[in-house]
Parts: C-alpha cells; structure tokens; sequence
C-alpha cells in the first residue's frame, strides 16, 4: 500500500515538473482482478492530466506510469484517453 505522503512525494517530484498545469488528483475506490484471479477492492487515487495529445506527452505519460509501477511494486497502471 502506498501512503499519502509518499504518494505526494511522487506527484511533487515526478508528475509536476513535466505537467506544473493541467493537474487534477481525487481520492476513489478501485478494484481490479489479480494475477491470480482474485478480486482485490482498494483504495486509489485518479489523476487527471488535460494536455495535448501529442508524442512528447505520451512519451511523459509513459514514464510516469513506468516510474509509478517500479517505485511502487504494481503490476499495472490504467491509462485513458480522451480524444475530446
């Protein structure tokens, strides 16, 4: 599990100096299916990044969501976009 401070400390040193505007983070609850098939109810965080679509953003987003499941032993991380 993740704690809120150390889970700001990644917002602080990861996500905000390459998207300082644009940023939204809500407390939620999530669920997801194990590896092994188990339901596993949490809770989560959602973060909301409003950029334009573009290669360097997606190479950013991309290291986020890698950085995320290395400094925090995940599996996975779920990425949506929204073309509107």
């Amino acid at each position: 599990e993740v704690s809120s401070e150390q889970f700001q400390a990644f917002i602080n040193n990861v996500i905000t100096p390459r998207f300082p505007a644009g940023l939204t983070v809500f407390d939620a609850s999530g669920q997801f299916l194990s590896s092994t098939g188990n339901l596993v109810r949490e809770r989560s965080k959602n973060v909301t990044l409003f950029v334009e679509d573009n290669l360097k953003t997606q190479i950013s987003i991309n290291d986020i969501a890698t950085n995320y499941i290395q400094a925090f032993n995940q599996e996975s991380v779920l990425r949506v976009i929204n073309k509107d």
